[in-house]
Order: C-alpha cells, then structure tokens, then sequence
C-alpha cells in the first residue's frame, strides 16, 4: 500500500492497482458514522492511477481561481515526487499506455 496524502492510497494487486478515497459512512440502521476506504478506480499502471488522483483532488478544491490551481497543481506534483521518491518507484520505467 502507498498513501498518497490523507485521504487517498493505492493498494497493489497482482495485475492492478487500486486508487482508494477515505470517505465518512453512516450506518443506516444506527446513524453511527465511520470512515472507510472505498475504490476510485482500478488501473493497469500508476501514470493513468495518478491522473486521477490528481483530478480527484483538484475536484476537491471549492471556488477555485487560476492561479490556486496552478499553486494546488504544483503542491501535488511535489507530493507526488515525494511520495514516489520515498517509495523508490521509478515513475520513468511505468509506460502510460
């Protein structure tokens, strides 16, 4: 499994990986809420996994202006690098097909 921030991972499988959001669920029966990890999407390489990601998080962002994406743009890229880094995945290696 690698965490991506707070509220997204990717979990491995054997032929995919798993882009998973932390979401609150509420028990119907009690009105108990929790959270729990649920799918985005499943992906055959990290390239398309982590386009999504970044869309997921720019959808997150409220009322945004330009120039803040391009700020919310950057901070990701350097997470990204940094997750990746800390993981020693070699993103070069991954083909985007």
């Amino acid at each position: 499994m690698l965490l991506l921030d707070d509220t997204h991972r990717v979990v491995f499988e054997k032929h995919n990986f798993i882009l998973e959001r932390l979401s609150d669920v509420t028990d119907k029966k009690t009105g108990e809420t929790k959270q729990s990890w649920k799918n985005v999407g499943y992906y055959g390489n990290l390239i398309p996994l982590l386009n999504r990601y970044v869309q997921e998080t720019v959808k997150d962002q409220r009322n945004i202006f330009s120039e803040e994406l391009i700020q919310v743009m950057k901070e990701l890229e350097k997470s990204i690098e940094k997750t990746v880094k800390k993981s020693n995945i070699k993103l070069e290696n991954v083909s985007n097909e």
